[in-house]
C-alpha cells in the first residue's frame, strides 16, 4: 500500500475502534507459515502429470515448499481480537456489529473461531509461535491421550521390560 493507503486506513482503524463503548484486547503474533498443506496438493497433481516439463516444475515446486517450511523462511501475522460480553448473545452481537464496521470501512475481515480446534490452534500461536504443527492435526491424528509414545519408544519399552 502506498502512504496515503495505509495513513486513510489507520484513520479508518481508529475512527472504528475509538467509537466502541467496551474494552477489546488485540493480540498480534509472528508466526511460520505451514507450507506443507499446498506442497502436498502440488505433489498430488504431480504425480497425475504426465513425463515432460510441467511434471519437472510441479515437483520442483512442491519441493521448493516444503522446504520453506523446514526452513521457516516464511512468516505471516495474525491479529487475534478479544471482544468481551455479560454473555455469549453480547458478546456475538458487539463482533457482528464490529465485524460490519471494519468490513466496510477498513476493508479488514474478520474471522471468529468457531471450534475447540481453532481456539487450541490459536492459543498454541500465541504462546508458541515458531511451532507449525498444530495441536487440532494432532488430535485428528487420534492422538488425544495424556501420554502418548511412538511405535519405536513403545518397543524400546516393551524390550526392557
Amino acid at each position: 500500500m502506498s502512504d496515503l493507503e495505509q495513513n486513510a486506513r489507520e484513520s479508518a482503524l481508529i475512527d472504528v475502534l475509538t467509537r466502541l463503548d467496551y474494552p477489546v484486547r488485540f493480540i498480534t503474533n509472528t508466526i511460520v507459515a505451514d507450507t506443507s498443506a499446498e506442497a502436498q496438493k502440488i505433489a498430488d497433481v504431480s504425480a497425475g502429470t504426465p513425463e515432460g516439463n510441467l511434471k519437472t516444475y510441479r515437483t520442483l515446486y512442491s519441493g521448493a515448499l516444503q522446504q520453506m517450511r523446514l526452513e521457516r523462511s516464511i512468516l505471516t501475522q495474525e491479529t487475534y481480537l478479544v471482544i468481551p460480553g455479560a454473555d455469549e448473545d453480547e458478546a456475538q452481537d458487539r463482533l457482528n456489529l464490529l465485524t460490519s464496521s471494519l468490513r466496510e470501512r477498513t476493508s479488514v475481515v474478520v474471522t471468529p473461531l468457531q471450534t475447540t480446534d481453532e481456539v487450541f490452534d490459536a492459543i498454541q500461536n500465541i504462546l508458541l509461535p515458531e511451532k507449525i504443527i498444530k495441536p487440532s492435526y494432532v488430535a485428528m491424528e487420534g492422538v488425544t491421550a495424556p501420554l502418548h509414545f511412538s511405535a519405536k519408544e513403545l518397543d524400546s519399552f516393551v524390550q526392557k521390560t
